[in-house]
């Protein structure tokens, strides 16, 4: 993704039903990240209405969520 409404309508068509939001947190370019690449960090809130998530399902639905965001987008996960 080289801008956050391509990573945005990304998740948007990938969101997995349990995510409740997500939130830019920081953007970087410059040592570090390929010059025709950008660093996006972001934070991702996980709820069910019905029950409480433990960790582990909130990991493993993060894991194949952004798993596909990568594939999908040729990111780089760090």
């Amino acid at each position: 993704a080289r801008t956050f409404q391509e990573l945005g309508d990304a998740i948007e068509r990938l969101r997995p039903a349990d995510l409740e939001s997500y939130e830019l947190t920081d953007v970087y370019q410059g040592r570090g990240v390929p010059a025709d690449r950008v660093s996006f960090s972001l934070s991702f809130t996980y709820r069910a209405a019905e029950r409480t998530l433990t960790g582990e399902e909130v990991n493993e639905a993060h894991r194949e969520f952004t798993g596909r965001l990568a594939a999908q987008l040729g990111l780089i996960q760090r």
